[in-house]
């Protein structure tokens, strides 16, 4: 393979505009996406995945909360990056080589106890598809609490449609405090990028915000 060709960074699918400020803003600092469904964040994940495993020649951890959205999630990553993709759950035997392996949270919790080469320091990108479970009695909860007491932790792009069930913007500003109070905010910087349904575009930093 050619040097040109190894170094390819460009997804099967081009990136839309807004996908594209999201990338910029997700290759540089952690970040949390909310875009609504069908506009495109597993794209979006595909082309940070590629940038990291490119440029920082590291492995990315896909989390996916259901094993259906495994193997779904699995195949749209292996198309638009051509990596080498992973997928673990459940009763699959244990990933040996890998660019990219997309897992359930509770069977990489199992991995994690019990191999060093699934500690989060082998990895220079955590992507949490549907993040919104994070501040709820789930196993990406257990995750983020264990990120939050180590030190160098990988980068983190949180990706979701909602970060609550609810619309409102209180609600909203309430999942925002918990993702705060649980010490998020020690290792994803808490940036957010919001494009909504009516196309609206913002992006804010709560790297400050306190409970």
């Amino acid at each position: 393979m050619s040097f040109k060709n190894e170094m390819k960074l460009e997804t099967t699918t081009k990136l839309r505009s807004y996908q594209r400020r999201a990338y910029d803003l997700a290759v540089n600092k952690s970040l949390i996406v909310v875009l609504p469904t069908g506009a495109g964040k597993t794209l979006l994940a595909s082309s940070v995945a590629l940038s990291s495993v490119r440029i920082t020649r590291s492995k990315v951890l896909f989390l996916v909360p259901t094993c259906l959205l495994v193997k779904q999630q699995a195949s749209a990553i292996r198309y638009e990056t051509r990596l080498s993709v992973a997928e673990y759950m459940g009763g699959s035997s244990m990933p040996q080589s890998f660019d990219i392996m997309v897992s359930t949270p509770a069977s990489f919790l199992c991995l994690y106890d019990s191999n060093d080469n699934f500690k989060f320091n082998n990895f220079g990108l955590l992507i949490f598809d549907e993040v919104h479970h994070v501040v709820k009695r789930h196993p990406y909860r257990t995750i983020a609490r264990r990120m939050s007491t180590i030190q160098n932790p990988p980068k983190v792009l949180g990706l979701t449609a909602s970060l609550t069930y609810s619309m409102g913007s209180t609600s909203i500003q309430k999942a925002i405090r918990e993702l705060c109070c649980f010490r998020i905010q020690s290792w994803w910087g808490l940036y957010f990028y919001c494009f909504t349904r009516r196309f609206n575009e913002r992006w804010i930093s709560f790297s400050n915000c306190s409970c």
